[in-house]
């Protein structure tokens, strides 16, 4: 571990508890400790994230403020692994992964532009690949957030690619549901409340 004016990394990091394992390269880089705050998207990023898994119930010990957020995640344990790398306003992909949400598993490569404002931030996810259960979104998601007459399939498997905002974005997805199969190619603009779909 090192810690300087200008930069702060781990090497060969390795956190092992119960229920917890955390195996870790990581290196930022930064124009000043001051700038961290005030410029975040300039930080450079060098992360190896090697197989890992986090217990949210061990996250609440080192953050308790977050109690009241994860208290329905807090017997969950999430496992993850990636390799990102670039400044955090330019970040580059090259291989995610997370599970243990439940039946959830998600994998992406690609680029994403613009944090850490998420209003303009830019996704673009030429692989994108998401396995999950109505279950599994209903646990993570807080309540009421789906309206009533929306029916989420039981099960969910989905592939393809996201390119653009949050609320402005092309995708080609192919998802495998319990209700069926559906295919979409198409754009949605949800600030303008316009789609264009197939």
């Amino acid at each position: 571990f090192s810690y300087t004016s200008k930069e702060a990394f781990l090497k060969g990091f390795n956190l092992k508890t119960d229920k917890t394992h955390i195996q870790t390269d990581l290196k930022l880089q930064y124009n000043s400790t001051a700038s961290l705050a005030k410029e975040i998207g300039a930080c450079k990023l060098d992360l190896n994230l090697k197989d890992s898994k986090l217990a949210i119930s061990d996250l609440l010990m080192v953050v308790p403020d977050l109690q009241k957020q994860l208290a329905k995640q807090k017997d969950m344990v999430i496992s993850a692994g990636g390799i990102v790398n670039g400044s955090i306003s330019n970040l580059n992909i090259s291989e995610f992964h997370a599970s243990g949400v439940g039946k959830t598993a998600l994998q992406l490569r690609g680029q994403i532009k613009g944090l850490p404002n998420l209003e303009k931030t830019y996704f673009q996810l030429p692989m994108l690949s998401l396995a999950t259960t109505s279950k599994d979104i209903q646990a993570i998601l807080p309540p009421k957030s789906i309206p009533t007459v929306i029916k989420l399939p039981a099960s969910m498997r989905v592939k393809g690619s996201f390119n653009g905002t949050m609320n402005s974005f092309g995708t080609k997805l192919l998802a495998t549901t319990s209700m069926g199969i559906i295919q979409l190619n198409g754009f949605m603009s949800l600030s303008q409340k316009t789609y264009d779909a197939k």
